[in-house]
């Protein structure tokens, strides 16, 4: 058995030395698999990086312009009564008899000077430039939201329809204020000086339960003095011979004390005012305004939407001019809807859009109502 265990002895010693040799290059491989993995994966790591930042990266800003490519007007007054659709999608509406001047577009910024009147803005989200409009008492900025400016010489009325803006300036309670969608502020040139409320006079109601608005005294006559009263020279003047003052004009008195209210924020007694100059004066020129301010206050300072609603048509039948119709078309769609009328906003949408097909509201109230029509 001896002389048999020696060569099998040999023979296995010799298999193990291949089997270990075997072994030992298994594991010289795996070890050059495992350094070149090691070695790709921050390079794999890097490109995908570099890859994610390429796509994220925002395009490069370039100077405003409008939409069609053509250079805008720089220095010089916008175009009042159209709709600008600029180079990064944004829109700017300025209603007749404004003034807003585009001051400086630079890739990064766009500066606007706002002299007087309304102004509407809806700029794009998430654009490469900051927005800033100089009202002079006060700045509005804004990086991406829908807003609208009504400037005086006594009172800025900013008011944001979705987004955010910040309004800015010495005026301004606190030198800063933060606007979300739905929010409004006015800024005033002089603190307005508050004044006692006025008490209209209790309406009557008839036997019918119909509401009996109280009429405005006939106007005077003025006496002409008869003939024999002319003719006697040496008689002292009459009444009649001197100058009497100009008859005021009733529509006028009630859209001057409606302004005084305004301009003292006292909204409801502004809105009764006006009211009133709607119902007894409809053919007067301040008639479609006045509508469109009932409507305007209702719907931002008072928070009545269904009054505004119907402030805002009755603007529209009026014959509100153009340069606002679109702006009471907006309040419109946008009363209805908070009125709880969803049916009547989508109604006043679809007449939007047939009216304004690619107007400055369009975006916000497709994304109010819907954009089916």
């Amino acid at each position: 058995m001896s002389g048999l265990q020696r060569p099998i002895g040999r023979m296995l010693t010799g298999a193990r030395v291949e089997w270990d040799a075997v072994e030992r290059a298994l594991q010289r491989r795996q070890q050059r698999r495992r350094a070149l993995g090691l070695a790709l994966v921050p390079a794999a790591a890097a490109a995908a990086l570099l890859l994610l930042l390429g796509r994220a990266r925002p395009p490069a800003a370039t100077a405003l312009t409008l939409a069609d490519g053509r250079p805008l007007p720089a220095g010089a007054a916008l175009p009042t009564g159209v709709v600008l659709r600029l180079s990064d999608r944004s829109r700017v509406a300025v209603s007749a008899g404004s003034s807003l001047t585009l001051t400086r577009h630079a890739p990064g910024a766009a500066d606007f000077t706002l002299r007087a009147g309304h102004a509407s803005f809806e700029v794009t989200p998430g654009g490469p430039r900051r927005w800033r409009v100089d009202c002079g008492l006060a700045t509005v900025t804004v990086v991406g939201t829908g807003f609208d400016l009504d400037l005086d010489a006594s009172r800025l009325a900013v008011s944001v329809r979705h987004g955010a803006v910040r309004v800015e300036g010495t005026r301004v309670d606190g030198g800063s204020r933060l606007l979300g969608p739905g929010a409004a502020l006015s800024v005033w040139a002089t603190p307005p000086t508050p004044t006692p409320p006025t008490v209209p006079a209790t309406p009557a109601v008839t036997d019918a339960g119909v509401v009996a608005r109280p009429r405005p005294a006939p106007a005077r006559r003025p006496v002409v003095a008869s003939p024999v009263d002319a003719s006697v020279s040496d008689a002292a003047p009459s009444a009649a011979s001197v100058d009497a003052p100009a008859a005021v004009d009733p529509a006028e008195a009630l859209w001057q004390r409606a302004d005084g209210a305004r301009r003292a924020r006292r909204y409801a007694d502004a809105v009764a005012l006006l009211v009133t100059l709607v119902d007894e004066h409809p053919r007067s020129a301040r008639a479609p305004m006045a509508a469109f301010l009932v409507g305007r206050d209702r719907l931002r300072a008072l928070r009545q939407p269904a009054q505004a609603a119907e402030a805002f048509a009755r603007a529209l039948e009026l014959d509100l001019a153009e340069g606002l119709r679109e702006e009471a078309w907006l309040g419109l769609v946008e009363s209805r809807w908070q009125s709880g009328d969803r049916a009547g906003a989508r109604v006043a949408a679809s007449q939007y859009r047939t009216m304004y097909p690619r107007g400055a509201h369009r975006g916000y109230i497709d994304s109010l109502v819907g954009s089916s029509p």
